[in-house]
């Protein structure tokens, strides 16, 4: 399971570039390949440690990452949901993705214009947010109007109807879908409301591209933003260029930075929690693997994930902890000290977790 994340921006935000440094992310080609598969859609490995480290002690045939695919969407205009500069092929593609990384300019710079002529970030969020809540009520018109048919005839949809015509009142106001609350547990409505793909209902990481730090509450106010929303500050072009020097002298660039690690990391990690994914690992002599799962998923349906008959046919699991993992080296060293234990199939699987899964013939 892929994770799919759109980039999505007024033009000239910094998109393409942030885009070109992830799928330029260093990791050997011969075991770690990066796919392109069109010009503006990339399969990125995520170099998570914990695959990394067990890959060194295990050493398998093979070692696989947890992957991200990141859509690179082409620049939204004031008007984008109306066609201005093909808004609507480019608002289409946003319904592919599971959530957005919106990508909001707060750099100057005399040789890429804006096209609004200046740098107001806070503005750009609003614009960006009120295309897509536009394309959204058309999308919620058209069902409240396919659902005052069919109510002729099934009262319990007019139910329905009533909450979509909240919903719409609640967009209207400038909100977002993702926000709306109180009908979780109404299935007609949930089973509807999936149907329509709403922009608005994913998750979203609001990316200020800029040269200066910000902290986190110094980007919700600039923003404009409540105080639970997803923010990170990263100057792009520094990422790519630190991105594009040689690997062996990553670590000095970074250390005379002042800095630990690349921002774009925490941008991956974000992605994972945001959208509420954790990774399981595999670890055996043929392969050692990440897999992205649900957070909260039951063994059970964990193992589907690997493939879709070990669900029928699991009578249970191994679990080691991955530090326990890393400090005694082996399936076998952690039997006999004790630290593995046999679960069932409604053991919910936990972040880092090293999963050896019993399946029946």
């Amino acid at each position: 399971m892929s994770i799919k994340i759109g980039f999505v921006g007024m033009p000239n935000a910094g998109k393409s570039t942030l885009f070109n440094t992830l799928t330029k992310l260093s990791v050997p080609a011969e075991n770690y390949p990066f796919n392109t598969i069109e010009p503006n859609v990339g399969i990125v490995n995520v170099l998570d440690k914990r695959v990394l480290n067990l890959s060194k002690l295990v050493l398998p045939a093979k070692t696989t990452y947890p992957q991200i695919v990141f859509h690179e969407i082409a620049g939204l205009v004031k008007g984008a949901a109306n066609g201005q500069g093909l808004g609507n092929k480019f608002l289409a593609h946003i319904r592919e993705v599971d959530g957005i990384v919106m990508i909001l300019r707060m750099f100057s710079d005399s040789n890429v214009e804006h096209t609004l002529n200046t740098i107001d970030p806070k503005r750009d969020r609003e614009i960006l947010e009120s295309e897509l809540i536009i394309k959204d009520l058309e999308s919620i018109d058209k069902k409240i109007e396919t659902l005052a048919q069919k109510s002729k005839f099934d009262k319990k949809l007019s139910q329905v109807q009533d909450i979509f015509t909240k919903l719409r009142s609640y967009l209207n106001e400038g909100s977002l879908a993702i926000n709306f609350e109180g009908y979780e547990n109404n299935e007609l409505y949930l089973a509807e409301y999936k149907s329509l793909q709403l922009l608005t209902s994913k998750p979203i990481i609001y990316l200020v591209n800029s040269v200066d730090p910000y902290s986190q509450p110094e980007l919700i106010h600039l923003l404009g933003l409540d105080s639970s929303s997803s923010v990170l500050n990263i100057d792009i072009r520094l990422e790519h260029d630190l991105v594009k020097s040689p690997e062996a002298d990553l670590d000095d660039l970074l250390n005379s930075l002042g800095i630990n690690k690349l921002i774009i990391d925490d941008l991956i990690s974000m992605c994972f929690y945001k959208l509420g994914y954790i990774v399981f690992i595999t670890a055996g002599k043929q392969e050692v693997k990440g897999w992205t799962i649900k957070a909260n998923l039951p063994a059970y349906l964990a193992a589907g994930v690997i493939h879709a008959d070990f669900t029928k046919k699991f009578i249970a699991v191994d679990v080691a902890k991955y530090t326990d993992f890393i400090k005694f080296n082996s399936w076998e060293a952690l039997k006999e000290k004790g630290l593995i234990k046999l679960e069932g199939k409604n053991y919910v699987v936990q972040d880092g977790d090293v999963l050896y899964f019993r399946i029946g013939a």
